[in-house]
C-alpha cells in the first residue's frame, strides 16, 4: 500500500472510531507492531485504574462469535457498522476469501467480547459483543487493562480501564482467555484459538501462581513454582516464606497430583488455591448449600487477588474479586446470614469504589445497608422474642 493510500486508510479508521465513541480518555494512539499487527498503546503516562474510553459496539448477539458472525452478515454493506468490521482483522493462519461466510466467522471468533454475567445470576442471559477500538488491542497473560460491557439496556457499550500504571508506548492489553489457568493450558489455547504464542512476563519469568500446593515446609502454603517453565523445581511459600528446591521425585509427586483422576488423591498435595481445585469448586457451586458457596466465593476472592498481585497494581480492588465477594454476599443472603451478607456488600462496595471512582458503589453500599437493617430488625424481633 503506497503511504497516501495508507494515510487515507487510517484517516477513515480514526473517522469510524471517533464516531462510535462516547467517552474518549484521549491516552491511546494505533501503532502498526511487527508479529502482531495493529494495535492500541498508551500515547501519554497512563495511572491504574483510568478509563481509557467507551465505546458503542458493531454488532451484539445472544450467544457466542457465531451468532456475531450471522450478525455481521445481517448489515447493510452501506452501514458505519460495516465499514467498521472491515477494519478488523481475522486470523492470520486463515486463508479465506475477505467477506466470506469463512472469514466472518474467524474474525468474530478472534474479536468478541462476552458479557452477561456468570451463571450464578438469576437473569442469565449470554452476550457476545464486537467493537471496533475493543478489537484493536493486543492480548497478554499479564494484561495492562480489562474490558467491561454496560447492560443491554444501555446499548452493551465497551469500555476499557487500566489495572496498573502504563509508560507511553506500553501496549494497552486484555487477555483474550480465562485467566485463572496454567501457562501451559493458556499457550495451548491461544495457539488453538488465535495462532499465536504469549511471551508477556506471566509466560516467561513471573511465578506460576494457579499452581498452588500445599508446603511441603510448613503444610500450610500456598506454595507456588517461582516460574512458569516446566524444567523449574523451585517453590516458594506465601505462608513460611520458604524457598525449596524439588528433586525429581518429590516434583514428579505433585505434577501426578495434579493429574490424577481421584480428587481425594489430590488435596494431600494440592492447595485450594490450586488451578484444577478452583476449577472443581466452580463445577459444583450450584451443589452446595448457600453457605457452603459463599465460603467457596471468598476463596475463590483471595485466589484471584493472590493471581492478580503478580502483574496488576489494582489486584485486591480488581473487579472480578470484587465480583466473587458480591456472589458471596448473595449467597449469605440465601443462607439467612444477613450480618455476613452485609459486611460482604459492603466489602465489594469498597472495592468497586476505589477500582471505578465515585458513584460505582453507590447501588451495592445501599445492598450493604438494607441488608444490614433487616439483620437489625431480625435481632430486634429475636430479643423481643426471647423476653416474651
Amino acid at each position: 500500500m503506497s503511504a497516501c493510500a495508507s494515510r487515507q486508510s487510517d484517516a477513515e479508521l480514526l473517522g469510524l472510531i471517533t464516531t462510535r465513541l462516547t467517552y474518549n480518555g484521549d491516552c491511546w494512539r494505533i501503532e502498526w507492531r511487527a508479529g502482531v499487527g495493529r494495535c492500541l498503546v498508551a500515547s501519554r503516562p497512563i495511572t491504574m485504574s483510568t478509563l481509557v474510553f467507551t465505546e458503542r459496539p458493531l454488532v451484539v448477539a445472544n450467544g457466542g462469535s457465531a451468532a456475531v458472525a450471522r450478525g455481521i452478515q445481517a448489515l447493510k454493506h452501506e452501514s458505519p457498522e460495516y465499514k467498521g468490521v472491515l477494519q478488523l482483522q481475522a486470523r492470520a493462519d486463515v486463508d479465506t476469501e475477505r467477506e466470506s461466510e469463512k472469514w466472518f466467522a474467524s474474525l468474530a471468533a478472534i474479536n468478541v467480547h462476552g458479557a452477561g454475567g456468570t451463571f450464578l445470576d438469576r437473569n442469565f442471559e449470554r452476550r457476545a459483543v464486537l467493537g471496533l477500538l475493543a478489537s484493536m488491542m493486543q492480548h497478554e497473560c499479564a494484561p495492562s487493562a480489562i474490558t467491561h460491557i454496560s447492560s443491554a439496556a444501555d446499548g452493551s457499550r465497551v469500555s476499557v480501564r487500566t489495572i496498573r500504571p502504563l509508560k507511553v508506548g506500553e501496549p494497552i492489553s486484555i487477555s483474550y482467555l480465562a485467566s485463572y489457568q496454567p501457562a501451559s493450558v493458556r499457550q495451548e489455547l491461544l495457539q488453538m484459538q488465535h495462532g499465536f504464542t504469549c511471551v508477556c512476563p506471566r509466560c516467561t519469568t513471573l511465578p506460576e501462581l494457579v499452581r498452588a500446593f500445599r508446603c511441603p515446609n510448613c503444610a500450610e502454603g500456598p506454595c507456588s513454582p517461582t516460574s512458569p517453565l516446566p524444567s523449574c523445581h523451585e517453590l516458594a511459600c506465601d505462608h513460611c516464606e520458604a524457598r525449596m528446591l524439588l528433586d525429581d521425585e518429590t516434583l514428579s509427586c505433585y505434577e501426578r497430583a495434579e493429574h490424577a483422576e481421584d480428587v481425594g488423591a489430590c488435596m494431600e498435595y494440592l492447595h485450594p488455591y490450586h488451578h484444577r481445585m478452583v476449577k472443581m469448586y466452580q463445577n459444583n457451586l450450584l451443589k452446595l448449600s448457600g453457605a457452603q458457596r459463599a465460603q467457596v466465593l471468598m476463596q475463590h476472592a483471595e485466589a484471584r487477588a493472590r493471581m492478580y498481585a503478580g502483574f496488576a497494581h489494582a489486584h485486591h480492588i480488581h473487579p472480578l474479586v470484587a465480583n466473587d465477594i458480591e456472589a458471596a454476599a448473595v449467597a449469605l443472603l440465601d443462607a439467612g446470614e444477613l450480618v455476613a451478607a452485609a459486611e460482604a456488600f459492603a466489602d465489594a462496595a469498597e472495592r468497586f469504589g476505589a477500582f471505578y471512582g465515585p458513584g460505582a458503589d453507590m447501588l451495592r453500599c445501599s445492598k450493604a445497608k438494607a441488608v444490614q437493617s433487616l439483620a437489625e430488625y431480625r435481632a430486634l424481633l429475636d430479643e423481643v422474642h426471647t423476653q416474651n
